[in-house]
Formats: structure tokens, sequence, C-alpha cells
């Protein structure tokens, strides 16, 4: 692996974790949408 600057490091762990976060939130609010009646 590449050494990178670590606000670069920094920045693409923020990336994942919001894109990791947004993914989430959409199964949630679709298996939300699947359970109710």
């Amino acid at each position: 692996m590449a050494t990178m600057p670590l606000s670069e490091a920094r920045n693409r762990l923020a990336e994942l974790i919001d894109h990791a976060r947004r993914t989430h939130e959409r199964v949630a609010t679709t298996r939300r949408a699947d359970l109710t009646p």
C-alpha cells in the first residue's frame, strides 16, 4: 500500500464512513418499507 499524507488518509476514511452510513440508512429504510403492510 502506498504511503499517503495523514490528512488524505483521514479524508478517505471519512468518505468511506459516510458512504457506509448512507448505504446502511438506505437499506434500513428499504427494510422498513418492506415490513410495512
